[in-house]
């Protein structure tokens, strides 16, 4: 199950999801309430998109997929609803690729002489999480990310226990898959076949 980034839609996503079913997987593209296809269906809060994908993977459950066969992948704003969803049992596998810490930690980073608390109600706080995540765990980042801060990516991979950091050298938020798709689409589709 693929959770896209802030800004995107799961049209975004399109290629990433049939190249790895090129690969033999299944692939669910999740679309958060307020983007795309689910734009009319509320603005998107933390909560909403938790429940979000929890519906999706009860569909999964109700359809014979359970936790056991799923891997959980979120790209940017999505690693926060796929780390949530792994910190449950939701899912086998799990796949960062560019996270952050937590949303508070990112808004500190961008206006320190502001409270984040304040400026952002939902927290997606991944690295709290982190240490109940018992699955195996590919992180992705890039080195040279200019919106999720590459040492936040090193961060939450030395947090999570079965946790493996992979580097993109020279690699920025949005060109990961254009710089490196070669090597990480085996990468992502060895980490979910797990």
């Amino acid at each position: 199950m693929i959770f896209h980034g802030n800004g995107e839609t799961l049209g975004g996503r399109v290629q990433l999801a049939e190249d790895l079913r090129a690969r033999g997987l299944g692939v669910v593209l999740a679309e958060f309430r307020g983007y795309g296809l689910a734009s009319r269906s509320g603005p998107p809060d933390e909560g909403g998109l938790y429940r979000d994908a929890a519906a999706i993977l009860d569909e999964l459950g109700r359809q014979g997929i359970g936790p056991e066969r799923v891997a959980l992948m979120g790209i940017s704003l999505g690693t926060g609803v796929a780390a949530e969803m792994a910190a449950r049992g939701r899912g086998a596998a799990l796949i960062l690729v560019s996270p952050y810490t937590s949303i508070t930690a990112m808004a500190a980073g961008v206006a320190p002489f502001l409270p984040a608390r304040w400026l952002c109600p939902d927290k997606f706080d991944t690295l709290s999480k982190a240490p109940r995540i018992h699955l195996p765990t590919l992180v992705i980042h890039g080195d040279s990310d200019e919106v999720v801060p590459f040492a936040m990516g090193k961060k939450v991979a030395a947090s999570i226990p079965e946790a493996t950091l992979r580097v993109v050298a020279g690699g920025h938020h949005n060109d990961l898959f254009l710089h490196a798709g070669s090597e990480l689409e085996p990468a992502i589709a060895d980490a979910a076949s797990r």
